[in-house]
């Protein structure tokens, strides 16, 4: 990357500060530049709510959330069921744990 980028020229109707940043985007930026460029204006909304709102571990929970039901979607109704049968597992071990098995010394 040139440590000095040429300013563009073309773009005399831009602020100083965007066309500063025009000229510092890597080419392997463009295509999410583009992407963004691209959004409707009630997505550009959405984004810029959940950029100002979430944190970096935030977003990357919802994506790890997201990939999960994917996978249960790929499994059909059966891997609903499933994953069901599983999540009451681990909720009924945990009363049983909670409420069951407390020490009682306490």
């Amino acid at each position: 990357m040139d440590p000095n980028p040429i300013m563009p020229q073309r773009l005399p109707d831009l602020s100083d500060k965007m066309r500063l940043f025009l000229a510092a985007v890597r080419d392997d930026e463009i295509e999410n530049l583009r992407f963004v460029v691209r959004m409707r204006d009630d997505e550009r909304d959405r984004l810029e709510y959940v950029i100002q709102n979430f944190t970096k571990d935030d977003l990357e929970t919802l994506s790890d959330n997201f990939e999960n039901f994917r996978s249960m979607k790929r499994f059909g109704r059966f891997g609903l069921w499933l994953f069901g049968f599983i999540v009451a597992g681990a909720s009924a071990a945990g009363v049983v744990r909670a409420f069951v098995l407390k020490d009682p010394t306490k």
